[in-house]
């Protein structure tokens, strides 16, 4: 389904460019996670347990996956 959803999404005017993570079977052993852009999104099978985050963040990737719960840097707050 993701290959569909952003193929509709770029149709409708999504810039391709836009980053998308696709993260299947989160906390399970066969967890997997892609890194890409919405205008290339794999044409494969996809878990059903599947999550599509589209968008740019002004948080650094390494301190959004180190889960630390910590207060945003001061840097990004307030954007």
């Amino acid at each position: 389904m993701p290959r569909e959803v952003s193929r509709y999404l770029v149709e409708s005017g999504i810039p391709p460019d836009l980053p998308v993570r696709i993260m299947e079977n989160l906390t399970r052993g066969d967890e997997r996670i892609t890194d890409c852009t919405i205008g290339s999104v794999p044409d494969r099978q996809y878990s059903d347990l599947c999550i599509m985050a589209l968008g740019r963040s002004p948080l650094p990737l390494d301190y959004i996956l180190s889960g630390s719960g910590q207060e945003q840097p001061a840097d990004v707050k307030n954007k």
